[in-house]
């Protein structure tokens, strides 16, 4: 069940990384200024998505016996 949630939450935060990437380049493409919200939401959504899999593969590193 562990090895389940750990993949779950893999997948999970490379969807997080995806739509971080696709939010940002719509944004650029899309010919948007300088302050657009996709700036901000964009490269938060891909810092999420690392956060999560540092923090997962460090519990998983150190809690596993």
């Amino acid at each position: 069940m562990r090895d389940y949630h750990k993949n779950v939450s893999n997948v999970l935060s490379l969807v997080l990384i995806v739509l971080g990437a696709i939010i940002t380049i719509r944004t650029v493409f899309g010919g948007a200024d300088g302050f657009a919200l996709g700036f901000l939401l964009g490269p938060l959504f891909v810092a999420a998505g690392i956060g999560r899999i540092y923090i997962n593969k460090k519990l998983t590193r150190g809690g596993e016996r």
